[in-house]
């Protein structure tokens, strides 16, 4: 009997390594498209990590990402700043703080580098179908009919969820913004380490990440654009000239065009004789409205509500800087405090990732903050391709002075599924050859 149980259990753990991998690759799938097949694969993939036991190892592992001490330290500062403050939204900030805790899991999980290969083509090419569908739905919708009970209809008609304002692809449209630039980055990285029998696929796909991005509604994934482009630029150009290598200056030059020629053609668009292409009418607006912000800062001081939030914010937090004003308080504290014209919910953020930390639990938790991406980047900067996989990091520090990305599921959960990709199989450009 003893035997047989034995046996049992042992057939069961083999089989969920197996299907650990398989729900770690349909992530690539999940993420970009729904959030509860994503909390479905997650809840999965944590009863595998359980079953499979090795203690031995999965805390070895654990204890070499020195960052995951730093994270369980910004972890328990939130549990002591319940001591102090208004808490009034501290389950809401605990229920999204508790997905931080599958960081450790997906870093001690044994996938296979086939998995990790699988897993990021399919996040790749979810968010390339993505772009397609929502550039045929704002761009052109009367091209594109569909046959449904014997008439013709637009294509938006037919698949009702992108006909709504908020949904890009098939999530929010900032998200959705955000993960095709994340895409649009991963594959630059492919494209300039190492050869690919996939060239012009991953070309195929930047086309549609780039119109896709500047052609819809959220400036997190503009940004992001516009930094890899730059960063790109300059890292190759600067290379190029130390190195000698006048061939690769050229063509980072070429790129230089190329990306300047994509953002004239956002903002302004081509009319002449021979060609006309529209411009971006919402890529124009942001543009201008953030130009006018600047001029007229006293006035949208009133008027914006990201400007209320950032200096109220460090008012407040220049009267309790070190501990803060509690876990939870942020939004009951403007509630009773601030008096904008601007409606305020007791789940309210400051679109700040820094502001929102040192706003609650204080400066220490600004710098625990700090120190997971920190050591994160001096772990990613021992790696051969150390100047394409810092990027990731990089980028979501800048994400965070947006938006709260990390108590948001779906920016949390989509760094730490590309980072556990990135720190496990550094050498991306090698999936594809």
């Amino acid at each position: 009997m003893t035997r047989d149980k034995i046996i049992d259990v042992s057939f069961f753990r083999i089989h969920s390594l197996r299907l650990q991998n398989y729900l770690f690759i349909l992530l690539g799938l999940s993420i970009p498209t729904s959030i509860w097949l994503t909390n479905m694969l997650i809840i999965l993939i944590f009863f595998c990590w359980i079953i499979q036991e090795d203690w031995k190892n999965k805390i070895e592992i654990i204890n070499k990402n020195k960052w995951i001490t730093a994270l369980l330290g910004l972890i328990f500062l939130y549990i002591l700043g319940l001591l102090w403050g208004n808490n009034d939204n501290a389950p809401w900030q605990f229920q999204r703080l508790s997905l931080l805790l599958l960081f450790p899991v997906l870093i001690s999980l044994k996938i296979s580098k086939k998995s990790f290969e699988k897993a990021i083509f399919l996040f790749l090419s979810i968010n390339f179908l993505a772009g397609c569908l929502q550039i045929i739905n704002d761009n052109w919708p009367e091209y594109f009919l569909i046959l449904k009970d014997s008439h013709l209809i637009p294509f938006k008609d037919f698949y009702s969820h992108i006909n709504n304002r908020e949904i890009a692809g098939f999530i929010r449209y900032n998200y959705h913004n955000v993960m095709l630039a994340l895409s649009y980055t991963i594959t630059l990285s492919i494209l300039f380490t190492k050869k690919s029998k996939y060239k012009f696929l991953l070309v195929c796909f930047l086309l549609v990440y780039s119109v896709s991005i500047f052609t819809e509604r959220g400036r997190a994934g503009q940004i992001i654009f516009i930094f890899s482009s730059l960063y790109y630029i300059i890292y190759y150009t600067y290379k190029s000239i130390v190195l000698k290598q006048y061939f690769r200056l050229f063509l980072s030059f070429i790129f230089v065009l190329i990306f300047a020629g994509f953002q004239h053609i956002m903002y302004f668009g081509i009319n002449n004789s021979y060609i006309t292409i529209k411009n971006s009418k919402i890529y124009k607006y942001r543009i201008k409205q953030s130009i006018k912000a600047f001029e007229e800062k006293e006035k949208n001081e009133k008027e914006n509500i990201r400007l209320v939030f950032l200096n109220k914010s460090l008012d407040a937090i220049s009267k309790k800087p070190l501990f803060g004003y509690g876990t939870g308080s942020f939004g009951s504290f403007f509630q009773a405090e601030v008096h904008s014209g601007h409606k305020f919910y007791t789940h309210t953020t400051p679109h700040n990732q820094y502001l929102y930390v040192w706003f609650e639990i204080g400066f220490f938790g600004l710098v625990l903050l700090l120190s997971v991406f920190y050591l994160q980047i001096m772990q990613l900067i021992k790696f051969e391709d150390k100047f394409h996989t810092i990027l990731l990091p990089i980028i979501f520090l800048l994400l965070m002075c947006v938006d709260s990305y990390l108590t948001i599921f779906t920016g949390a959960i989509t760094y730490m599924f590309l980072f556990t990709i990135y720190t496990r199989y550094n050498n991306l450009a090698r999936q594809f050859n």
